[in-house]
């Protein structure tokens, strides 16, 4: 087998793995030997000592123990698991570079022992050197395949890098090789949950839970937000009970429940678990953003716009609030007020098209209808498969005596929402103001085959077909 280079080695100070090493654990070793009161009689082997370390590990006393693997250290230089055990016991005391010093110059005297690698990988992570601990984790696994502990960790390293499907192989040969490990199927899990595919996450989510069910209730919660994803609200609402059950106080699953119960259709429900959070003095801005939608839906505007700024206060960067306040600010005919909130929304999330929409219909409804053109457009370019932001775009150009380009507009409205008979007949009366009679007629006839009911589209098809 090839023997690990020294590119997987650690470094101290910047120093690759040599001498130096070696100096520094020999230094260390008989620096605490002098310190030590105890003195070895002559004669004694290198076996000795660590025969007495170990004794003094079972009674529990570290520190006699790592004087005792320091002299057999010193006598015997490569004497490897010395230094493993003497690493292990640096580790205990949170000497977290002597440990790995030691762990060093073991894998310099035995390079070809995977535990070693996978030792030194793992203190590494713990350490945040996350290079140097996939380079140890994939020494440790070219050695040995097998090593289950190795595959784990590095699965945990690879995740915490966002190289997600690589994560996912390392659970999935850990599964192959112990089938019964549920900390692989749940870490699985949650790693096709980060990647989105949800049925893949329950798959997982549930086979731990089968075999165990009095798992960490997180996993639960894990399952419950995959159900709610694929719109599986009942199962969403089930798992959600059990974790409430078991933890009464558990806001974010009353939260959950209470998103499952809404979008099932139960506003009630959802509403009595978005109080109950409230009641239990949420710190979350969701919540009240929730309750407040249902407020809006029951036509109570202004319980809805104390609970819009109630989100407002715990999370001042909360732009669907800021965006629904500007909302009720419109309806209410208030459209200057509307636009100091949409501002607001627009600039903590740039990239949401419905805050341009919304700004837009702010300065449309203020005149301003360069500034509602320019929003409408910018939400197009956000969100280009909305035929809503078309319309209304086509509506101020047509204000503005632009009617070539409203038709444009219309047309693409109808292209992405076909029975749209506002916007056919949006498009007839553009069409009639350029004078494009037949154009406007097709269109008025198929409005009123359509059901339309403006009070005057029979007198307007009167007019156009008589001229």
């Amino acid at each position: 087998m090839t023997h690990p280079n020294n590119s997987i080695l650690p470094s101290a100070n910047s120093k690759l793995l040599g001498g130096s090493y070696i100096r520094r654990s020999v230094q260390i070793a008989t620096q605490v030997a002098q310190d030590s009161d105890t003195v070895h009689q002559a004669g004694e082997e290198p076996v000795d000592f660590f025969i007495r370390a170990k004794q003094y590990l079972q009674s529990q006393d570290h520190q006699s123990a790592l004087v005792q693997l320091n002299h057999a250290t010193q006598l015997k230089s490569d004497f490897v698991e010395a230094f493993r055990l003497r690493a292990q016991i640096q580790y205990y005391f949170q000497r977290y570079d002597e440990a790995l010093i030691d762990l060093s110059s073991a894998i310099y005297f035995a390079p070809d022992i995977a535990e070693l690698y996978a030792l030194r990988g793992s203190l590494e992570m713990e350490q945040g050197n996350l290079h140097q601990a996939k380079n140890d984790l994939d020494a440790a696994i070219s050695i040995n395949p097998f090593y289950e502990s190795a595959l784990l960790n590095r699965a945990e390293l690879l995740a915490q890098q966002e190289m997600l499907t690589e994560a996912v192989d390392d659970y999935s040969h850990v599964l192959t090789l112990n089938g019964n490990s549920l900390f692989a199927y749940v870490n699985r899990g949650i790693i096709f949950q980060r990647l989105k595919i949800y049925a893949a996450a329950i798959e997982d989510y549930s086979i731990a839970l089968n075999r165990q069910p009095n798992l960490d209730v997180e996993i639960y919660i894990y399952r419950a937000q995959c159900y709610f994803e694929t719109k599986n609200y009942a199962n969403a609402i089930l798992d959600a009970n059990y974790v409430l059950n078991v933890q009464p106080n558990h806001e974010f699953a009353q939260y959950l429940r209470g998103l499952a119960f809404e979008f099932s259709g139960w506003i009630q429900e959802a509403f009595a678990d978005y109080c109950e959070c409230i009641r239990k003095d949420t710190v979350s801005s969701a919540v009240y953003y929730r309750r407040a939608l249902i407020y809006e839906f029951w036509e109570k505007p202004e319980e809805a716009y104390a609970d819009y700024l109630a989100a407002i206060r715990i999370n001042p960067q909360d732009a669907d609030s800021f965006n629904q306040l500007g909302v009720l600010c419109l309806r209410s005919g208030k459209p200057r007020d509307a636009l100091n909130y949409l501002n607001i929304s627009v600039k903590v999330a740039p990239d949401i098209s419905r805050g341009y929409m919304n700004r837009g219909n702010a300065h449309s409804a203020l005149g301003d209808y360069s500034s509602s053109i320019a929003d409408f457009t910018r939400a197009i370019e956000l969100k280009p498969d909305d035929p809503d932001p078309y319309y209304n775009r086509a509506t101020d150009l047509e204000q503005v005596g632009d009617f070539r380009s409203a038709v444009r507009d219309y047309t693409s409205t109808l292209r992405l929402s076909p029975s749209d008979v506002n916007a056919l007949f949006a498009r007839a009366t553009a069409l009639i103001s350029l004078k494009q009679n037949d154009l406007a007629l097709k269109d008025l006839q198929q409005c009123r085959s359509l059901g339309f009911d403006y009070p005057h589209i029979n007198a307007i098809i009167h007019e156009i077909t008589s001229k």
